[in-house]
């Protein structure tokens, strides 16, 4: 099993969860995908943490981008190659009110 690295997206049953499954289904199931390892290279629960490319895509990028997902560090974790990446991301969903940075009613 695999865990992107860096990011945490909503569980299935919570706000954007649904969206956030669907939408990375769409990106990567049936594609020809590449895993790059950093470290730590497992979670606690052994599974791998890795960023996902499809051709340039980072796929750990793109959700974060779509305001799918949140960069999440782990306390005392070293900090990940792709971290400054993922934080522009999120900036940049931010800025533009996308998913989870969706202002509430």
């Amino acid at each position: 099993r695999i865990r992107y690295h860096t990011i945490d997206a909503p569980e299935n049953n919570e706000k954007w969860g649904t969206v956030a499954y669907e939408t990375n289904r769409d990106l990567v199931e049936g594609k020809t995908v590449r895993i790059e390892i950093d470290r730590p290279a497992r979670d606690q629960y052994g599974r791998i943490l890795a960023f996902v490319w499809i051709g340039d895509i980072m796929i750990n990028e793109r959700l974060v981008d779509d305001g799918l997902a949140k960069v999440f560090l782990i306390k005392g974790e070293a900090k990940s190659k792709y971290l400054s990446v993922l934080q522009a991301a999120e900036e940049r969903a931010k800025g533009a009110t996308r998913g989870l940075w969706t202002p509430q009613p």
